[in-house]
C-alpha cells in the first residue's frame, strides 16, 4: 500500500513536466499546420550546410563563454575561483539538465547544488547562478526593445515582446538593487549584464548565418533585429528549452522581417537542432562524471563531493578573482 501511493505521489509529481513537453510539442505542431510543412521540407532539403555547419558547431561552443561568466561571477561573489575546464564541464553538464526544464532552470539549479556541495552555502551558491541569469534577462531585454522599434510588427506581437523586456527588464533592476548590499556588489551584476549582453549578441549572430543558410531574402540589419525580438521568447519559462515558443515567435517575427515563416521555421528547426548538441554533450559529461564517481566507491579512492569543482579550486582574495 505504502509503495503503491509512493508511485502515485512520484506519477503525480511528473505530470506538470508531461504537461510542459505536451504544450511544447502541440505548439509546435500548430505551427507547422498553420504553415506549409512541404515548404518547410523544401528549405531544410536546400540548406547550405557550408554555412549551416560551422554556425551550428558556433552555437555549441558559445555556452562556453557563458560557462567563463559563471567562472567570473563566481569569484566575484564567494572569492572562489574555480578551474576553467571544470567551469566548462559543469556548465555544459547542466545544460542536459536544463534543455529538459523551463527557461533551462533546470541548468541553474545543478550548478548551484555543485557548489553548494563544496560548502559555499545555499545563498552563496546561488548568486552568481541568478546574477547571471537576471543580467542576461535584463540584456537581452534592452536588446530586444530597441530592435522592436526597427521591426515593422502589428500590434499584438509587439505588445507581447514589449511585455516580456519590461518583466525581464524589472526583473533585472530589482536584483541589480540587491546586489548593491551583497557580495560581489552592483559592479558584479553590471559584469553579468555586459557579458549577458556578449553572449545573446552572438548567439543572435551565429542563428542569423543559420538563416542565411536557409534563405537570403530580407535585409540583414532587420533580419538581426527580427531574431533578436524572437530571442525574447526565451524569457518566458513554460515549456523545456521553450519548446514551440522559440519557434512561434521565429515564425511571427521573421516575417515582418522579408522572410517567408516556413524559412524562419526552418531556421528555428536548426537552432533547435544545435540545442541538442549540446544537451547531448551534456548528458556525455554527466555519464562520464557518474561513472568516475561510481567507480571511485568501488575501489575505496576518494572523490570530491562536487565530482569535477574541488580539484584545482583556488580561494580569491576580497571577492576578486586570483591572478595567476
Amino acid at each position: 500500500m505504502i509503495a503503491r501511493v509512493a508511485r502515485m505521489g512520484a506519477w503525480r509529481a511528473r505530470v506538470p513536466w508531461y504537461v510542459r513537453w505536451g504544450v511544447g510539442l502541440a505548439l509546435v505542431a500548430v505551427t507547422l499546420a498553420l504553415l506549409d510543412p512541404g515548404e518547410v521540407g523544401a528549405h531544410l532539403g536546400g540548406v547550405d550546410w557550408a554555412l549551416a555547419a560551422p554556425a551550428i558547431v558556433a552555437l555549441v561552443l558559445v555556452h562556453g563563454f557563458a560557462a567563463l561568466t559563471w567562472q567570473y561571477l563566481v569569484a566575484a561573489v564567494t572569492g572562489w575561483r574555480l578551474p576553467v575546464g571544470a567551469a566548462l564541464r559543469a556548465y555544459y553538464a547542466g545544460q542536459a539538465l536544463g534543455g529538459m526544464t523551463p527557461g533551462n532552470v533546470g541548468a541553474d539549479v545543478y550548478r548551484a547544488r555543485l557548489l553548494a556541495r563544496e560548502g559555499q552555502g545555499l545563498r552563496a551558491a546561488m548568486s552568481p547562478v541568478l546574477m547571471q541569469r537576471l543580467g542576461g534577462y535584463g540584456a537581452l531585454a534592452a536588446m530586444a526593445a530597441a530592435a522592436s522599434l526597427v521591426v515593422p510588427l502589428d500590434v499584438a506581437p509587439r505588445v507581447v515582446f514589449g511585455g516580456l523586456a519590461l518583466a525581464a527588464g524589472l526583473a533585472s533592476g530589482g536584483w541589480w538593487a540587491v546586489s548593491r548590499r551583497r557580495a560581489g556588489g552592483s559592479g558584479g551584476f553590471l559584469a553579468a549584464v555586459l557579458l549577458g549582453g556578449a553572449f545573446h549578441g552572438a548567439a543572435i549572430m551565429f542563428t542569423f548565418a543559420l538563416l542565411r543558410s536557409v534563405t537570403g531574402a530580407g535585409d540583414a540589419s532587420t533580419l538581426v533585429a527580427g531574431l533578436t525580438v524572437a530571442r525574447a521568447a526565451m524569457l518566458l519559462p513554460v515549456t523545456p528549452n521553450g519548446l514551440g515558443l522559440q519557434e512561434i515567435a521565429m515564425a511571427s517575427a521573421l516575417p515582418a522581417a522579408g522572410v517567408p515563416a516556413e524559412a524562419a521555421l526552418a531556421t528555428a528547426a536548426l537552432s533547435r537542432l544545435s540545442n541538442l548538441v549540446v544537451m547531448a554533450l551534456g548528458g556525455l559529461l554527466l555519464v562520464a562524471n557518474r561513472t568516475r564517481v561510481a567507480s571511485a566507491y568501488v575501489t575505496g579512492a576518494e572523490v570530491d563531493g562536487g565530482g569535477w569543482l574541488s580539484r584545482g579550486a583556488r580561494p580569491g582574495t576580497g571577492g576578486r578573482v586570483r591572478r595567476g
